[in-house]
């Protein structure tokens, strides 16, 4: 285990997935990236190891965490439909 984590560590893995749009003039940013420790303070052998979060706009500061990186990525991309439900389609330039 701490072998993993060490290899991870090392990496440029702190990023899983980042999406920036502009609504109204104003970016949003989601950023899903893995935390290197787990975040599950109740219940620590369930790992909360990667957070998507919200940066910007009605959803700011909104978070999820989760368990493996397959299941940040679909969160990520759960994050990106909600912002893009509540803000409508980005500005395109």
């Amino acid at each position: 285990m701490a072998q993993n984590f060490i290899a991870f560590f090392r990496r440029d893995y702190k990023r899983v997935a980042e999406d920036i749009f502009v609504f109204e003039g104003e970016p949003v940013r989601i950023s899903t990236v893995w935390l290197g420790l787990n975040h599950n303070w109740m219940h620590p052998q369930i790992p909360l190891i990667f957070e998507t979060m919200i940066f910007g706009g009605t959803l700011n500061l909104a978070q999820w965490r989760y368990g493996t990186e397959t299941q940040a990525l679909a969160g990520h991309a759960d994050a990106v439909a909600l912002v893009q439900v509540r803000h409508g389609q980005p500005q395109t330039d």
